[in-house]
Order: C-alpha cells, then structure tokens, then sequence
C-alpha cells in the first residue's frame, strides 16, 4: 500500500529539520512501506529498520532537545 505523499513530505521535512541525511528519510519509508505490506517477514522488517537506525546521524539528536 502506498503511503500518503503528505506523510512522504513530512518526514523528509522532519528529517531535514533535525540535520539528518536524506538517507535517513529514504530507509524510513522504506521501512514504513515494508510493515504496511502482508509479505515482509520479520528478519527483513529487521534489517530494514537496523539499516534506518545506522543512518542517524546521533551528534544532532543533542541540538535539537
């Protein structure tokens, strides 16, 4: 299932906003796309959403508290 575009735009805002690479918005969505399907299996809903974490960049998180 496709996600909404304003989800789609408001998390690449967010990501942008919080100085995030725009890596980390493309493995969101993916990731959000691959739970809003009935065929992903929990070792690649896994994977995908341990490739998002990996692509946060954590020296930012601290500025935007």
């Amino acid at each position: 299932m496709p996600l909404d575009p304003e989800v789609t735009q408001s998390i690449e805002d967010a990501v942008k906003e919080h100085h995030q690479s725009p890596a980390v918005a493309k493995r969101l969505l993916a990731w959000l796309h691959a739970i809003s399907g009935s065929t992903v299996s929990r070792e690649k809903e896994t994977e995908l959403f341990s490739a998002l974490a990996d692509a946060v960049d954590p020296s930012t998180l601290a500025e935007d508290l």
